[in-house]
């Protein structure tokens, strides 16, 4: 049933790649159902829409599940360039930064998502985000500081 719902948003938002929202749930949907085509997608829409922080983030969260850590990170740099207050930007570059070892970055990443998501209301669910919460997001990062702050020791 799942992926009917994906193929229907696929189909639904197709035609209509003009607009970066769409895109958006185009690439949302269309990953859920083939990853490796849902990056070819957004690597052919980002000259279209390139000053989308959005579609720079979800092109980064495609190519961090793609293994692809270099791409992410500047995909997602990118983003938060074009919109410092992409709360789900800072929580993927913070992920990243720490699959790296780049500690004191990635803690600074988790700090800036927790300030960010803070400043909402806890069952907010976050624009990028799986559904998740701002509330779930704050103690995510309270979860990956903890962790952080234990291999600095």
């Amino acid at each position: 049933m799942q992926n009917y719902k994906y193929r229907r948003m696929v189909e639904l938002t197709s035609n209509r790649l003009d607009s970066v929202e769409m895109c958006i749930f185009h690439g949302q949907a269309l990953a859920s159902l083939d990853t490796a085509q849902a990056v070819s997608v957004c690597s052919e829409l980002l000259p279209l829409h390139g000053v989308s922080a959005e579609l720079h983030c979800l092109h980064g969260l495609l190519m961090m599940g793609e293994g692809h850590t270099d791409v992410a990170v500047t995909a997602i740099r990118k983003a938060l360039f074009l919109n410092s207050s992409l709360i789900m930007g800072h929580f993927l570059l913070g992920v990243l930064l720490q699959q790296t070892g780049n500690v004191k970055r990635a803690a600074r990443s988790f700090r800036d998502t927790a300030d960010l998501a803070g400043r909402l209301l806890d069952e907010e669910t976050l624009p990028l985000s799986d559904n998740e919460s701002a509330g779930e997001v704050v103690r995510a990062c309270q979860r990956h500081l903890q962790k952080l702050s234990m291999e600095q020791v």
